[in-house]
């Protein structure tokens, strides 16, 4: 063990919470990305960190990418340790106001990999809601930089709603994420085109300290 271990250890093992679930992100023992559920289908883990953010960031919902978290979070005590281990790059929170309709992109660009793993797969907090047919063959369309430009046919996410109220693809919502993914991270490079509004100046590892 390093000093610096040493020196923090009792910060590390400072218990925040309890878990009566194992929250899963992998198969215990596997380091392949690939694996990771998140970056394939909604997952509990992040269930719970979207729902940190968007408190810390007071929006009106958080988009996550599903590469965000790095473990998983086993049933028994939650320490500052395990909370570094699934969030170990202190990404800032910043809120962006983004129109219905570039969410409604973001989402249909983040599931156009899937079946294949991506870290783009979007994860989000309980007041957002949306349905995913994989059945349906993307549409979506980028140009040679990897930039969203639009969906060419039928469309893989549908009813879409904000608090359970139908997405307003003309209405502005504040939308709470990580500095990495309104930086066009994962892919999410139709997030660039919108400044950010507001800071919460906080990390996303902060964010779920204070949560639990």
């Amino acid at each position: 063990m390093s000093n610096i271990s040493i020196d923090y250890e009792d910060e590390l093992n400072t218990v925040l919470g309890y878990s009566d679930y194992n929250l899963i992100i992998k198969p215990e023992g596997s380091s392949d990305s690939r694996h990771i559920y998140c970056r394939t289908q909604e997952c509990t883990v992040e269930n719970l960190i979207t729902d940190a953010i968007n408190i810390a960031g007071n929006g009106d919902f958080t988009i996550l990418n599903g590469g965000a978290v790095r473990d998983n979070l086993n049933k028994g005590n939650i320490t500052r340790g395990s909370i570094l281990d699934m969030l170990p790059w202190f990404n800032n929170i910043v809120i962006k106001q983004l129109p219905g309709q570039v969410i409604l992109d973001a989402l249909e660009f983040g599931v156009s990999n899937y079946p294949a793993a991506s870290g783009g797969f979007p994860q989000i907090s309980s007041n957002l809601s949306f349905d995913f047919n994989p059945s349906i063959n993307s549409t979506v369309i980028c140009d040679e930089m990897g930039l969203f430009v639009n969906v060419t046919g039928e469309r893989r996410v549908s009813n879409v709603k904000v608090n359970g109220q139908k997405l307003d693809l003309n209405k502005i919502y504040n939308v709470s994420m990580l500095e990495f993914t309104a930086n066009g991270g994962d892919g999410y490079f139709i997030f660039t085109k919108y400044d950010v509004y507001r800071e919460a100046l906080i990390t996303d590892t902060d964010a779920l300290t204070y949560y639990l």
